[in-house]
């Protein structure tokens, strides 16, 4: 009988968990999430690379259950200098001048200024270029940003918490996925032309792209749609293939810890998404006011 309560008890819980999650905008990017058996209540933010330090610092609720934990884990433990050394040995790509006219080119020259930038394949440079046109022309960023990545900036905070920290990719090895994740392989015309944008919108500090600045908005304004009941896009097939990944690696650790855990907002949208894979797994999930 006292068998017959628990699972009951259990599949009531997760029932009422998904019934929580049938909405598409929640306002929120932080959520609960609670292991019930093991008395253990962890949180995930869902981060965007398109802001930094000043933005969090507006996440209220984030901030305090990021000090609270046991555990910090991040989708990725390294900086951007790491990353660039991965390309470091690599031949000159040579397609990348000669695509690129004089004042792209100088450009480019400028903002990657000490880097191997010389290097970068097409969707590398959109990747950093784009990272770029958020923070500038969307402005995710300002100048009163002391650190221009979400991520990187909790990283440091946990640090001077003292609060240990994990990463699901580590240095070297998070450069890979992270390139190969956002920016879908395009023809190389259209690789091309969009550089060309890129460049000309960074340069004007003008929104040339469009629906470009769009998310950079939905995200400060929490108007993200989460769409927990569609499937993932199959444009990003690495995006689900880690997302079941780290839904295998973390439940261990949020059994045994009170977690912060700060990952790619993307990362937990739709079916295929971590909150989904977590609240199959007996986790029971719960959106956050973030302002609270």
């Amino acid at each position: 009988m006292r068998s017959f309560l628990l699972l009951f008890c259990c599949v009531f819980v997760m029932n009422n968990s998904q019934a929580q999650l049938n909405h598409t905008i929640y306002h929120t990017v932080l959520w609960e999430v609670k292991d019930t058996i093991n008395h253990k209540t962890s949180y995930i933010l869902g981060t965007s690379h398109a802001f930094g330090s000043r933005f969090f610092h507006t996440m209220s609720t984030a901030y305090k259950k990021l000090k609270e934990a046991d555990l910090v884990i991040l989708q990725a433990i390294g900086n951007d200098a790491q990353l660039w050394n991965v390309i470091q040995d690599r031949a000159d790509n040579p397609k990348l001048k000669s695509l690129l006219n004089k004042g792209e080119w100088q450009f480019v020259t400028e903002k990657f200024v000490d880097k191997p930038y010389k290097k970068l394949q097409f969707h590398e440079l959109d990747l950093y270029l784009s990272l770029e046109y958020f923070r500038d022309v969307c402005e995710g960023c300002s100048e009163r940003d002391d650190i221009r990545n979400m991520d990187l900036y909790i990283e440091e905070l946990a640090a001077m918490y003292n609060i240990p920290t994990l990463g699901f990719d580590k240095g070297l090895n998070c450069f890979q996925p992270r390139k190969e994740e956002y920016v879908p392989h395009n023809p190389a015309d259209r690789q091309i032309q969009r550089l060309k944008v890129l460049i000309k919108g960074l340069k004007s500090n003008n929104d040339v792209l469009e629906d470009e600045c769009n998310f950079v908005m939905d995200y400060r304004d929490m108007e993200l749609p989460f769409a927990f009941q569609e499937p993932c896009p199959s444009i990003y097939p690495l995006i689900q293939e880690r997302n079941t990944k780290w839904a295998e690696l973390l439940p261990q650790h949020l059994q045994e810890n009170n977690c912060f855990v700060a990952i790619g907002w993307y990362h937990l949208r739709h079916e295929c998404g971590l909150l989904m894979q977590l609240l199959e797994k007996g986790f029971v999930i719960t959106p956050v006011d973030m302002w609270n």
